[in-house]
């Protein structure tokens, strides 16, 4: 977000789909596959809601900031 000049927020962790891309369709034929990913497919689908709307950035990021010690403990 402050690429584009919006105060950046916290984010939730990311959803972790290891298990999801090892799937495979081989074997499998008992799947009705768009069911069985609805909840993927259903977002998707409705991507517009996932938009982010943010306030513009009016000063500089302070070291001691909520979200720079958030992003010192997850970055290298």
């Amino acid at each position: 977000m402050r690429q584009f000049g919006l105060r950046q927020i916290i984010l939730d962790d990311p959803s972790n789909l290891d298990q999801i891309h090892d799937i495979d369709m081989r074997g499998r034929t008992h799947i009705f596959w768009p069911h069985h990913h609805r909840h993927w497919i259903l977002k998707w689908n409705h991507w517009n809601n996932y938009i982010v709307h943010g306030e513009m950035d009016q000063g500089l990021l302070h070291e001691n900031s909520k979200y720079m010690q958030w992003y010192i403990h997850r970055t290298r």
